[in-house]
């Protein structure tokens, strides 16, 4: 088990760095296009990968397959955040910095204990609670807001986080035997359609350069990649133990802000980054180890009838 939580670390390190990578490449790609056509061509590429993992993870994504799926109430309300997230994201992800978008990113944890307490009515304990109040004091550490249009864009990143949390929320209750990859299918082909109006309603269109064509085929490589990663390390490795590894987002999301778009760090990004990573180890710990008290405690040894003690918090 030791071994296979440290290659699931791995998995979810390089995962990580996949998807931060992902970022980079959309932001890149929003330097030559516009931010509509962004979406449209990251959407496409991602489609174009996807269409060729999905006999290796869940079998070729048919037309039939892809209708059944669709006509699932909670693979729709799935979908539709996924499209609303990913719009929102792109649109902020192109005009703010990369480090500020990321760090954003790291509400989600926040954004799904709020969710769990929406959707079925999950309580958390004052040290869940804390943490999380650390954690968005962390954020704002390392966007700090100031002019109007960061404040706005950081807002939309925040809003596309909280579809991420819900999309997540509902997929708690979408059955196990559903491939994520037929799910994912699904929502980029539903992306596409949305972008693809976003580009007609705004009337514009910008030739695609070989910098902008390569930027949206690496976007959808990185993409799909991190996909099977996470998938690989969470089959293979404890939640508890691996959960931390996610923070390598932030890290890498910081390397790349600085060494492809110059967005040097200062000293309160650097701190805000280590009070979210802080916070988040911190909770992971601690959920880790109350898990492992409640494993120790014998069915009934509480005496029966008597008042459950306390959720660990």
């Amino acid at each position: 088990m030791h071994t296979d939580n440290l290659r699931a670390a791995l998995l979810i390190t390089l995962a990580m760095v996949c998807f931060t990578s992902n970022d980079a490449f959309v932001k890149l790609l929003g330097q030559y296009v516009t931010w509509q056509q962004a979406l449209l061509l990251r959407s496409l590429a991602a489609l174009v990968f996807l269409t060729l993992l999905s006999p290796f993870l869940g079998g070729v994504a048919t037309p039939a397959r892809l209708w059944a799926l669709a006509r699932r109430g909670r693979v729709r309300l799935r979908v539709a955040f996924e499209a609303c997230g990913l719009s929102l994201w792109v649109l902020a992800l192109v005009n703010m910095p990369l480090s500020g978008a990321i760090a954003v990113n790291q509400l989600l944890p926040v954004f799904l204990m709020l969710g769990g307490m929406l959707a079925y009515g999950e309580r958390p304990g004052p040290h869940r609670s804390a943490a999380a109040l650390v954690s968005v004091i962390g954020v704002a550490m390392v966007v700090q807001p100031g002019a109007e249009t960061l404040q706005i864009h950081a807002l939309l990143a925040m809003l596309a986080t909280a579809c991420m949390a819900g999309r997540d929320v509902v997929t708690r209750g979408i059955a196990r035997e559903v491939s994520p990859v037929h799910v994912a299918l699904l929502s980029t082909l539903a992306i596409i359609g949305i972008a693809s109006a976003l580009v007609w309603l705004s009337g514009e269109w910008r030739p695609l350069g070989l910098r902008a064509l390569g930027a949206a085929a690496g976007s959808g490589a990185a993409l799909c990649l991190a996909f099977v990663l996470v998938i690989r390390g969470a089959q293979m490795g404890e939640v508890s133990f691996v959960a931390p590894f996610r923070y390598a987002a932030l890290v890498w999301g910081m390397v790349l802000a600085w060494a492809v778009f110059g967005e040097a760090p200062d000293g309160w990004s650097l701190l805000g980054a280590l009070v979210i990573i802080a916070s988040g180890v911190y909770l992971m710990l601690r959920e880790r180890r109350a898990g492992a008290r409640a494993a120790t405690i014998p069915d009934g040894a509480t005496g029966g009838g008597g008042p459950p003690g306390p959720k660990p918090g």
